[in-house]
């Protein structure tokens, strides 16, 4: 016989949010090196991202996908720019496009979500302070994404240049 358990919504949006904090204040205790471009000494396991070129197309994988949720979003902004800056300069490539096309697959652990909430913010200014591009205005930027369930959590972002859309979306996709 099961009893239903009432959760008080609030409070389960404070624990997630303290959760987030706590996360961010290891990260940053572990990885305060990242952002003079330093090999951290330990990285944690959502922190471990990756990034290769082939085929002029440049593949970065985070295994995470973005807080949906407000107050994380702004926790976590710093992390996920400062691990894909990362990945990206490790790439030891002077890559550099007048216009790119970013797609963003999330694989995600949660059935029916809202893709369009996630903060996609982070990866777009990290490619931006990467350098690929001069600026992330419409002149120097196209984006898309989508999203599938996964039990295994990650975002791959794909980024090449935007004259070769019509050739690199379906390699992709």
């Amino acid at each position: 016989m099961s009893q239903e358990i009432k959760v008080d919504l609030n409070s389960l949006l404070d624990t997630y949010n303290s959760i987030e904090r706590a996360r961010m204040d290891l990260y940053w205790a572990i990885n305060k090196c990242l952002r003079s471009g330093e090999k951290p000494d330990i990285v944690l396991p959502c922190d471990d991202v990756k990034a290769e070129m082939t085929d002029d197309i440049i593949k970065v994988v985070v295994p995470d996908f973005p807080a949906e949720l407000g107050p994380a979003k702004n926790i976590e902004k710093n992390r996920w720019i400062d691990n894909i800056m990362y990945a990206l300069q490790k790439l030891d490539k002077n890559i550099h496009f007048e216009h790119v096309f970013v797609f963003i697959k999330f694989f995600t652990p949660v059935k029916n979500c809202d893709i369009d909430n996630w903060n996609i913010k982070p990866i777009i200014d990290a490619i931006k302070k990467s350098l690929i591009i001069y600026d992330d205005d419409y002149e120097h930027l196209s984006f898309g994404f989508n999203a599938r369930f996964s039990n295994e959590p990650k975002t791959e972002i794909y980024i090449f240049d935007y004259n070769e859309l019509v050739k690199s979306l379906p390699k992709i996709l």
